[in-house]
């Protein structure tokens, strides 16, 4: 009896999980991204289940949950709650192809997989009764990491003047599953990434390895002789500004490399209060630096996920076709409030902390924020990296060799409002720069600059004259 039990639920579970166009199956992992339209950094979220069931007939998935600000307790001052992932609660699979999400409301959204093309179905109805419709708008053969797939595309429409999504579909492959999706929690509302567009796309997944999925140690931290690596390190006193490049390489035994770097160093002090003065020290050095740089992942992490230990910890990942992987492992500090539930966290008592790590930009950039009195304020943040692959980030400019002659001086220094040009040599233009690198200002000769409305900072002069330029460092307080 035993064996005929086990083999009746093998052959269930191969038929509830082998539908043609299901959505999503309890034993994959799938990497989706959405464009962002502002740094080209698409967040990338992870497609997993952690448990499933069989009831009635029915296959039952439950994804993974995350950890969510938008819950807050004041009566426990809880911020956060251990709450439903970016897929909903839960995931109902009929036989008959019917797929049903649950938002965060609990409302149900209904997606009829075996539909054909040009059959229509209700999605999804408004507390108002307005609903939302789909059709089956195509059924196309095309690429889908790399293998010929048949994919659905299901065309939303309604009447609700709530309804205003960008790319209102979903996209379903014979055995993709998922190729475009909403993110169905918060269903038929847009997510709550800012600058990202709706739809997530599938970009890769597990089992094999295929497409675009997590930073491996060698694609963060194999560089090149030449390449350039800018950050800088903040704290309440002095932001530094580094900017290291690989003057030498050599391998070492276990998958790891050794760097020569040559380091520009600029270090700004901002005194204690806003009457104290600001001023700058730059320097040069070389530093010697060890990598492992083997083939593996760094994080065994899935992005977007919520792993609950003595803290709190999610790996948030993005990327970008032109500057490649931001990985960012972050820590709330939060601990579950009550032992025999963990729905619902208090991040008082611990700090807010992030690990970064870049493509080609090396890893380990560090960050801590904590309000409290004695917490932390500092941390380190990549800003730029040149190699033969990219050039990407915020570029600045560090330990920049001052050419001032003789002839030109700036008075007074620091300045407030007026920097008088005092000079014997004919000089025709001149440049204000950011230590960015940024023209601010520009303009012809003049005998004095208005800079009051620039803030207060250390700014950088540049005077074009008969021989060349002139750059001097001026500040402004």
């Amino acid at each position: 009896m035993k064996l005929l039990i086990t083999l009746s639920l093998l052959s269930f579970t191969l038929f509830t999980f082998g539908q043609n166009y299901q959505c999503i199956r309890s034993n994959d992992l799938h990497y989706f991204k959405a464009h962002n339209t502002l740094d080209g950094y698409g967040p990338m979220l992870g497609l997993n289940c952690d448990s499933a069931e069989f009831v009635a007939g029915d296959s039952i998935l439950y994804p993974f949950k995350q950890l969510r600000q938008e819950f807050v307790d004041t009566t426990i001052a809880c911020g956060f709650q251990y709450a439903d992932g970016w897929m909903g609660s839960h995931v109902i699979i009929k036989p008959t192809g019917t797929h049903l999400f649950f938002n965060k409301d609990a409302d149900t959204i209904r997606l009829e997989t075996q539909a054909a093309l040009g059959d229509t179905f209700l999605v999804y109805t408004y507390d108002t009764g307005d609903s939302i419709m789909a059709e089956v708008t195509s059924v196309t053969q095309e690429m889908v990491l790399g293998v010929m797939d048949s994919v659905k595309t299901f065309t939303l429409s309604s009447t609700n003047a709530a309804f205003n999504l960008a790319v209102p579909e979903f996209r379903v492959g014979l055995n993709s599953g998922f190729v475009s999706v909403l993110p169905l929690y918060h269903f038929p509302e847009t997510h709550d990434y800012p600058d990202v567009e709706e739809q997530f796309h599938l970009v890769g997944k597990e089992f094999p390895k295929t497409g675009i999925t997590k930073p491996t140690y060698y694609d963060v931290n194999s560089l090149n002789i030449g390449d350039v690596v800018k950050y800088e390190a903040y704290n309440p006193i002095q932001t530094e500004y580094f900017e290291k490049t690989v003057a030498s390489k050599s391998y070492l035994p276990n998958d790891s490399v050794e760097y020569v770097f040559d380091i520009n160093y600029l270090i700004v002090y901002q005194g204690t209060g806003p009457s104290d003065p600001f001023y700058v020290s730059d320097t040069s050095y070389q530093v010697t630096e060890q990598y492992y740089i083997a083939n593996t992942y760094m994080d065994a992490y899935i992005p977007g996920r919520l792993y609950l230990g003595y803290n709190d910890l999610t790996l948030h990942l993005s990327y970008s076709d032109d500057c490649g992987f931001k990985s960012v492992l972050e820590t709330w500090g939060a601990y579950p409030v009550d032992t025999n539930s963990l729905y619902c966290m208090d991040n008082w008592h611990g700090a807010h902390q992030s690990w970064t790590s870049i493509t080609r930009g090396l890893e380990g950039y560090y960050r801590c924020d904590d309000p409290q009195i004695g917490g932390c304020d500092f941390g380190e943040i990549f800003k730029y990296k040149s190699n033969t692959v990219e050039t990407c980030g915020e570029n600045f400019v560090v330990g920049l060799e001052e050419q001032i002659l003789p002839e030109i001086s700036l008075y007074p220094n620091p300045v407030s409002n007026q920097l008088v040009i005092q000079s014997d040599k004919v000089w025709t233009s001149y440049s204000i720069m950011s230590l960015e690198g940024r023209v601010l200002q520009n303009g012809n000769y003049v005998q004095s600059l208005d800079v009051s409305e620039l803030p207060s900072g250390i700014y950088f002069l540049v005077i074009a004259h008969a021989t060349g330029t002139s750059k001097m460092k001026f500040i402004k307080r």
